[in-house]
């Protein structure tokens, strides 16, 4: 089974799809930022007992990813701040 998804709303064109480029062969990444970023839990080592330690985590995502929250670039207003 194929998946597919409609054209141009791949990460790459999406207005969620921020940071600085990471790139891998002939692939690039970058960090998604439609929600914010989730506290994660993970042992901070291998002793017990299991320490956990919060982290913050948003997804990294291929250029060629897509989901089902896609925003076309430019679609969504950006705050403007004004300086005083």
């Amino acid at each position: 089974m194929s998946e597919s998804f409609p054209t141009g709303q791949s990460c790459s064109q999406c207005h969620f799809w921020r940071g600085e480029p990471y790139k891998h062969g002939e692939s690039e990444s970058r960090i998604c930022h439609r929600y914010p970023p989730k506290p994660m839990l993970y042992p901070s080592d291998n002793q017990h007992p299991i320490m956990y330690v919060p982290s913050d985590y948003m997804p990294q995502t291929e250029a060629r990813s897509w989901c089902g929250e896609y925003k076309r670039l430019n679609s969504v207003p950006s705050f403007q701040t004004t300086h005083l």
